[in-house]
């Protein structure tokens, strides 16, 4: 079994990274813009995918400085795809970074006697009931 360590610690650089991105490109079909959201994901997880517990902090510190469980669960679906990458081809131990707890908004809809109303006043003509 390969190392646990993913040739991304400080300083290191991003040699899977890269190659990540590549085969992405080259054998996934990946669009210009699929691959500018990898390498910004990867940039704000830069220094911190060494191992899960360096990943788990990075997130803490993303969320300090304000970042929204939204912006970091996008930047964990490229994170975990990366890592399931290092799995299959690199024979690394699979990691999977849980996604956070996202706010649930709940839409406010309209009642059936509501519709009717809206529907009566601009359309009179219409019988509702």
């Amino acid at each position: 079994m390969a190392s646990k360590s993913h040739c991304l610690r400080k300083g290191r650089g991003d040699v899977h990274t890269e190659q990540f991105i590549r085969e992405r490109v080259y054998l996934r079909g990946v669009s210009e813009k699929t691959v500018a959201w990898y390498r910004y994901s990867f940039r704000a997880f830069e220094g911190a995918l060494q191992d899960k517990a360096a990943i788990m902090n990075r997130i803490a510190e993303l969320r300090q400085r304000g970042v929204s469980p939204i912006s970091v669960n996008t930047y964990l679906r490229c994170i975990n795809a990366y890592f399931r990458w290092l799995h299959t081809e690199r024979g690394e131990a699979l990691v999977r970074i849980p996604r956070l707890k996202e706010e649930q908004k709940i839409l406010v809809t309209f009642t059936a006697a509501q519709v009717a109303r809206i529907a009566q006043a601009t359309h009179p003509h219409l019988l509702v009931g």
